[in-house]
């Protein structure tokens, strides 16, 4: 483990290695019956696509295949754009499988309008994503929980719910949201002796490079900038302003202000 306080690329491959390594079987949501000692490699691509397919990359090579949940929603990125259909395309062509992360609109909190919610949304994400694993998983499963919405799957025939049971059973679910677990304590869950289990880890944490979730927050936005940069090259003022892009300082900037507000103020 290059640290078992960092989050970033080169942990992760020690994880994807040792699951790997051990035997494991990276399974999709959608098997009939998993078979023992299946893994079920799930990440949520909540702020940026870029991360992901870096994070594709790394499963790929390694061996390994995730499921990729993408919003249709997203404040953030948009899987209809050429630049973000060129991505996903990636990711697919690694080898790795998509299913469909579901963002609730504000206040939703009927069950047949959260259902038909999630059926037009899907609807929709397949027009994008075509070749998607028939699987989704809720954007904010804290809501869920509390609204009694968490494990549903009845209401949607055909469609698996990564919350509830599925590819014959419910595995245990771990995941690294707000960074919970070190990378030191994903391994050990790993090693634990479980038949199978579910395993969240998000790239807008992993490749980050950083030890803790505040700092991960201010890399990820200087990456968010970053993204933005092919949209501002098309115009001429800025260009001429920046003819080699944002600069490395500015995104450096951003980050520190952010991961580290106590400086900035």
């Amino acid at each position: 483990m290059p640290s078992s306080t960092t989050y970033s690329p080169e942990s992760y491959a020690v994880i994807i290695r040792a699951l790997v390594t051990q035997g494991w079987h990276f399974s999709s949501f959608v098997e009939k019956i998993a078979p023992e000692r299946s893994v079920f490699l799930r990440h949520d691509i909540d702020y940026t696509l870029a991360w992901a397919v870096e994070t594709a990359r790394i499963n790929a090579r390694l061996g390994a295949t995730g499921t990729f949940f993408l919003q249709v929603r997203c404040d953030l990125y948009n899987i209809f754009s050429y630049e973000s259909r060129r991505m996903i395309e990636e990711i697919r062509q690694l080898g790795q499988l998509f299913g469909f992360h579901h963002v609730i609109s504000q206040g939703c909190s009927d069950i047949d309008a959260v259902a038909e919610e999630l059926r037009r949304d899907y609807a929709l994400f397949l027009q994008a994503v075509p070749w998607s694993q028939p699987v989704f998983a809720w954007h904010n499963p804290a809501h869920m929980t509390q609204s009694g919405f968490m494990h549903l799957r009845d209401e949607f025939p055909g469609l698996a719910n990564a919350y509830g049971a599925f590819a014959g059973g419910q595995p245990p679910y771990y995941s690294d949201s707000n960074a919970r677990y070190s990378p030191e304590e994903i391994l050990a869950i790993i090693e634990r002796e479980q038949q199978s289990f579910q395993l969240a880890l998000a790239p807008m944490l992993w490749q980050t490079g950083q030890p803790d979730m505040p700092r991960a927050l201010g890399a990820l936005l200087a990456r968010k900038t970053q993204d933005c940069e092919a949209a501002f090259m098309e115009n001429d003022v800025f260009r001429a302003m920046h003819p080699r892009g944002i600069p490395p300082h500015t995104l450096a900037s951003i980050a520190e202000s952010i991961g580290h507000p106590e400086a900035a103020s």
